[in-house]
């Protein structure tokens, strides 16, 4: 009988690597250490018969990581070739390893807690800011979230908005036209636009591509421009409309731990780590401002060596703060405005808006969410009527294919964000299955994408 290392696995120095997303209760335990014994046998399993009485053979071949020829499970090619989720739409080609309950259920689908939220703290109703000119800040790019997120605080809420739009190389030219409208619209929301310089900007981009095939490096650099002008303005709040499902996707790609979804709950907690800060002379921390001080010092500084102990380690995000090195006027700057803003706490609070809490209906629906923007934002609609998550980038198919392409060839833990997101807004009925196979279809191609021209001439000059 001839053994081999199930598809998806993979020997890498003293671990056994998982590609894909496992089935309770093994979720997210995707990687396992070795032993002398068990990295021996594994490099004598293609050459040598298997000794089936060993202890090391009966305990990969139970968890199913050893399996017989016959059951090695293939990666599907195509789309038509995938084997689907018997509720949702998740498949194992746009997400290879994947694994299928014995109802043929996801892990997603199997989840019974379901109440995953966001790993910032949510506040759906912002008060008015009595100390500023300001109620609440956004980042604002000219899509369909963040045009929702800007209804929402300026029409709805009647709030006095701070709305910071980044110049990047690649935004479409229908987020561009949205942005124009919106600043004829709304009377009571103050636009600010910046641009790092194109050296600058080239600069960083080609290390980017370098470690991960695409120059993706939003909104990191958002808070890297804008962070010493919050803190300078005194703005309360500076708000995160993430799409529902970005935020749940964290989780099942090993980003986030489920703790971390919870964490703004632990009152006691906080009031500990406030009673630290008082100790030295520092201002006590309100909710949601440790979260900004994390990330504002993780883009200045790097990771923190204990998130990289944990596992726990957004790659992207590191990535982008390697790329850094390469604009090091920026990253002083910001280290200046972190250091300045630490003591005194007058950072924002970074805090999370539900969106299918505030909807109407209590889903964001995507749908209902164009004709919103349409009607009260001046949002002009994107030419590629396929894609429903995200619509302000020209360059969104190189990220998609990019992730994909490493993810598919196990180059990358990554699991690429839009096959997650996909997912998770059809289970939570942000869109209909039919929308989310047909933005599969075109999204998720091992062959490079228009728009990757589109990148490498910018970043070329």
């Amino acid at each position: 009988m001839e053994y081999v290392l199930q598809n998806r696995w993979k020997a890498e120095g003293k671990h056994l690597i998982y590609y894909g997303i496992r089935q309770f209760p093994n979720l997210n335990k995707n990687k396992i250490k070795l032993s002398k014994k068990e990295r021996a046998f594994l490099s004598r399993l293609a050459f040598e018969a298997v000794d089936t009485n060993s202890a090391v053979f009966k305990k990969l071949y139970t968890a199913k990581i050893i399996v017989k020829k016959a059951d090695y499970i293939e990666t599907p090619k195509t789309l038509e070739e995938a084997v689907f989720c018997t509720t949702c739409v998740a498949n194992n080609y746009i997400i290879p390893g994947i694994e299928f309950n014995a109802d043929g259920l996801c892990p997603i689908c199997a989840d019974t807690e379901r109440q995953i939220v966001s790993v910032l703290p949510v506040k759906n109703t912002i008060e008015p800011n009595k100390k500023g000119r300001f109620d609440a800040a956004l980042f604002y790019t000219g899509g369909k979230d963040s045009s929702y997120l800007l209804y929402y605080l300026a029409k709805k809420l009647g709030l006095r908005v701070l709305a910071l739009t980044w110049d990047i190389p690649y935004m479409s030219q229908n987020a561009k036209l949205s942005i124009e409208n919106a600043k004829k619209i709304f009377t009571n929301v103050e636009f600010v636009h910046r641009k790092i310089a194109d050296n600058d900007l080239r600069a960083m981009y080609k290390h980017l591509i370098e470690v991960q095939d695409n120059t993706c490096a939003c909104p990191s650099l958002a808070y890297a421009a804008f962070y010493g002008l919050l803190c300078e303005e005194r703005v309360p709040y500076l708000i995160l409309g993430n799409e529902p499902a970005q935020m749940k996707a964290l989780y099942y790609n090993n980003i986030a731990p489920k703790i971390a979804y919870k964490f703004q709950n632990y009152t006691f907690l906080h009031f500990l780590l406030n009673v630290g800060r008082v100790l030295l002379f520092k201002k006590p921390f309100k909710k949601g401002q440790r979260e900004l001080m994390l990330l504002a010092k993780q883009l200045a500084c790097g990771d923190h060596f204990l998130k990289k102990i944990a596992g726990y380690q957004n790659r992207l995000i590191s990535n982008v703060c390697d790329s850094m090195e390469k604009i090091p006027h920026l990253k002083k700057s910001l280290k200046k405005s972190v250091k300045r803003s630490d003591r005194r706490a007058s950072m924002p609070a970074l805090v999370h808006i539900d969106m299918n809490t505030v909807s109407d209906s209590g889903v964001y629906d995507h749908k209902k969410a164009f004709e919103l923007i349409v009607e009260h934002c001046g949002y002009v609609m994107p030419e590629s009527t396929h894609k429903s998550l995200h619509t302000s980038c020209q360059i969104e198919a190189v990220k998609d294919y990019s992730q994909f392409k490493a993810f598919y060839e196990m180059k990358s833990r990554i699991i690429p964000f839009s096959a997650l997101e996909l997912i998770i807004a059809a289970i939570q009925k942000s869109i209909d299955k039919e929308t989310a196979l047909e933005e599969m279809r075109q999204s998720f191609v091992l062959d490079k994408p228009n728009a990757y021209k589109v990148m490498t001439d910018y970043v070329n000059g």
